[in-house]
């Protein structure tokens, strides 16, 4: 089971070993959003995919921070609007990233069977225990099928 806890560089083994994962969590997370921005709905300026908890942070790292539960689809900046995006990245809405944050710790409990209770208010806090109890009941990347597993 391969797991990354630092950033991927732009060029390497590691890189080529996420794109594809990362690629294909993309996919499944404009499908999921209808291809409209999932905090104001918009459909009018191009989506990114917004990574919920970083990629840095301590206790989640690839391939648990590109996962289409813990990331979501999220309007662009640009003419004049700041973006969803922008707007989380740059704490200008701390509220909007909080409740996309509980909405994708609810998403990542459904979608791997398991039974949290919050110990903290902080969501970023609790998807880094929940992420943590999942790797500890055996769940992991498996390289080759590109998909979390339970070993």
């Amino acid at each position: 089971m391969a797991r990354l806890r630092m950033p991927i560089k732009a060029r390497g083994t590691a890189t080529l070993r996420w794109a594809r994962w990362k690629e294909k969590q993309r996919q499944i997370v404009q499908r999921r959003a209808g291809y409209k921005c999932e905090a104001c709905g918009s459909n009018m300026r191009p989506l990114e995919l917004a990574h919920l908890v970083g990629r840095n942070n301590k206790g989640v790292g690839e391939p648990w921070a590109s996962s289409a539960e813990l990331t979501a689809a999220l309007c662009s900046s640009g003419y004049g609007f700041t973006g969803c995006h922008d707007r989380i990245d740059r704490a200008i809405s701390p509220d909007l990233q909080a409740n996309l944050r509980w909405k994708a710790l609810n998403a990542l409990m459904d979608r791997y069977h398991s039974d949290l209770v919050p110990s903290s208010d902080d969501p970023l806090d609790v998807i880094r225990a929940a992420v943590q109890q999942l790797e500890e009941e055996g769940w992991g990347f498996d390289v080759e099928r590109q998909e979390i597993v339970k070993a």
